[in-house]
């Protein structure tokens, strides 16, 4: 009889121990985890596996150090555009100078008397606008422009910053 007392004891308490941990917090080097997994410290995989689809999704930590996913890493930080424009191009981007660094990354054209024709010159600028956009303005010199292509790339000035050392005006 009392074996079997401290049988159903035992159970109970295995029981009541595993509900317990499915619904509680765990903590690594906290006594109050706020989430279900909270690690308070470095944290290291010794064995990741490579990826191996596109379905894989890159993991990334905010201020506070709660992991997310990333909806489109990428798109976060480098964007690439593509402008047509005629003669005398004054392009209005739309991306903010506070938030974003523009360059020109390429650029073709066609002349009125067709592409074969060279230009004495160009001039062609991403230049920090008024209303704190990014415009791009240039011409081709001595042609009329029948339109230019102008391939940009944008890139989060937070990322920006981290690439070059000095001191450099980000168009602010």
């Amino acid at each position: 009889m009392l074996l079997k007392y401290f049988t159903s004891l035992l159970f109970i308490l295995v029981i009541s121990v595993s509900a317990h941990a499915q619904t509680s917090n765990v903590g690594v080097g906290t006594q109050t985890p706020t989430a279900q997994f909270d690690v308070n410290g470095n944290m290291r995989i010794r064995t990741i596996p490579a990826a191996d689809s596109t379905n894989n999704t890159l993991l990334v930590a905010d201020a506070t150090g709660n992991v997310k996913t990333a909806a489109n890493p990428l798109n976060a930080y480098f964007q690439f555009k593509q402008y047509t424009a005629g003669d005398f191009p004054n392009i209005a981007t739309g991306y903010s100078t506070t938030d974003w660094v523009g360059l020109i990354v390429g650029f073709d054209y066609n002349t009125t008397s067709g592409s074969a024709t060279v230009p004495n010159g160009f001039s062609l600028w991403m230049e920090a606008n008024a209303d704190g956009t990014w415009h791009i303005r240039g011409d081709l010199v001595s042609v009329i422009d029948q339109w230019n292509r102008i391939q940009a790339m944008f890139v989060r000035t937070e990322i920006a910053k981290r690439l070059v050392t000095g001191t450099t005006n980000y168009g602010q």
